[in-house]
């Protein structure tokens, strides 16, 4: 039976043969994350991700621990990250249990987040929403929220991810390059067992050259 499995590529600017996958859907319940998971790294060829990024819906510290542990406890080598809003990433324990090979990410990052929310224990990456990306490119006040916010994140030593603004005027500021930009859906449908067949290189957007990569998603 077929099943929509809406995946997405990340692609290293600093490392152009490194890559991820990120499960562009509504954010999972920590009770449907591990079988999320399986069904998106059953395939061989998703192996060669270094990490999967997954959109956790999380209304309590019970659901993010239940996350945590759904995502946990893998052996196929692959860092499952899980992308927590605002009000959720505030609600991870102050030890989380079973982290290993989990990691967490802030998401929907725009002008408006605090950047003191930046520094939110455990949070090792930020993902910035698209919105606010395609405003940096074309307003100058956007443009420097962006500026203040990937200063921070360097000196945080956090890892930044994103999708490229479209550009009509064909200039780009390299002072907003990001250390992992996606693609589009590469997988509309899929049935357990097939192969997953990415798209043509040609319609995945190359990523930038980033000017001090964040350290979490380093190639294996």
């Amino acid at each position: 039976m077929k099943r929509s499995l809406p995946v997405r590529s990340w692609r290293s600017a600093a490392s152009p043969g490194s890559r991820g996958l990120d499960l562009a859907c509504e954010p999972v319940p920590p009770s449907r994350l591990r079988s999320a998971i399986d069904s998106v790294l059953r395939d061989e060829a998703s192996r060669e991700a270094i990490f999967l990024v997954l959109p956790v819906l999380a209304a309590s510290r019970r659901d993010v621990r239940e996350a945590i542990a759904g995502a946990g406890g893998r052996d196929d080598g692959i860092r499952v990250c899980l992308a927590l809003d605002r009000r959720s990433a505030c609600l991870v324990p102050a030890e989380p249990v079973g982290m290993g090979n989990v990691g967490l990410i802030l998401d929907g990052v725009d002008e408006a987040m605090p950047l003191s929310d930046y520094a939110t224990p455990f949070v090792e990456a930020i993902r910035f929403d698209a919105s606010f990306l395609q405003r940096a490119a074309s307003d100058v006040r956007a443009g420097c929220m962006l500026d203040a916010a990937l200063r921070l994140t360097r000196d945080l030593g956090l890892a930044t991810l994103g999708e490229e603004p479209d550009d009509a005027s064909g200039c780009r500021d390299d002072r907003h390059a990001l250390d992992w930009t996606v693609g589009p859906v590469i997988v509309a449908s899929w049935t357990p067992g097939e192969r997953m067949h990415p798209a043509p290189a040609a319609q995945l957007r190359s990523a930038r050259t980033a000017s001090g990569s964040g350290t979490l998603f380093s190639s294996r």
